[in-house]
């Protein structure tokens, strides 16, 4: 055994108990050298770089794909670019590109409570309402423009026919239940009929564009929701959208 010496530094080789003084100095205490510390290999500093360089991405791709994988999971949709059929609207209509269909469609049994505008005094009735929406850049959840089309069937035949003979007075009262609703600060413009019959309404703000179009059908009434900014293309597309419109 190898033994050295505390003041001097003497070495000292030893096969059994000696006594721990020094004999060189008789000062000194002798002591085994303390043991060399084994090198790192290089491949395990490589191990938590590289651990942290995983995590690293993982995160980036988390935050980067995340956010859209959330969004398709909470507001799934389909592209409905070309023709596309209706069943919710019983109807076909041909989209222009980057128009996606939201899987948000709705039927359901309404009670109908908004006749103050008919001649003869408010009327009750009941309505099959179908609604399906749409919408073009953007996120689901942020569009650039979104598109609603509702159809609304009538029960009371009194009903129907009110709102032939009243078809301005309908249109420009749920108008302006919409503007209230929707754009409170907008500027807006004129109810202009659309030929054959139906009736356009609209509103602006500094940089949207809002736009309700209603027409008559032989059950009732339907209408379409426009809210888009004012850069988009979704403003020309209306036109063609709806006049593309048939029942399946």
């Amino acid at each position: 055994m190898t033994l050295i010496c505390s003041q001097c530094g003497h070495v000292v080789e030893v096969s059994g108990p000696t006594s721990r003084v020094c004999p060189a100095c008789k000062q000194g205490v002798l002591r085994e050298p303390a043991r060399a510390q084994p090198e790192t290999k290089g491949a395990q500093l490589w191990v938590p770089l590289l651990v942290l360089a995983l995590l690293g991405a993982a995160a980036l791709g988390w935050w980067r794909f995340g956010a859209a994988w959330r969004e398709r999971r909470k507001h799934p949709s389909e592209s409905v670019a070309g023709s596309w059929a209706s069943q919710t609207l019983r109807a076909r209509l041909q989209f222009p590109a980057g128009w996606r269909h939201l899987h948000q469609d709705r039927s359901e049994r309404r009670r109908i409570a908004d006749g103050a505008w008919f001649e003869n005094g408010r009327k009750e009735s009941y309505a099959q309402v179908r609604s399906a929406s749409f919408f073009r850049g953007g996120r689901a959840s942020a569009p650039h423009a979104r598109l609603t089309i509702v159809v609304e069937a009538y029960e009371d035949p009194r009903y129907i026919e009110a709102i032939a003979h009243n078809f301005f007075e309908f249109v420009t009262h749920n108008f302006s239940r919409e503007k209230l609703r929707f754009m409170k600060d907008a500027r807006i413009e004129p109810c202009q009929p659309v030929p054959p019959v139906a009736m356009r309404c609209g509103a602006r703000t500094a940089d949207r564009v809002h736009v309700v179009q209603f027409w008559p059908t032989a059950s009732g009434v339907a209408w379409a929701h426009l809210h888009a900014r004012l850069d988009d293309a979704a403003l020309g597309h209306l036109d063609a959208i709806l006049a593309s419109l048939a029942p399946l």
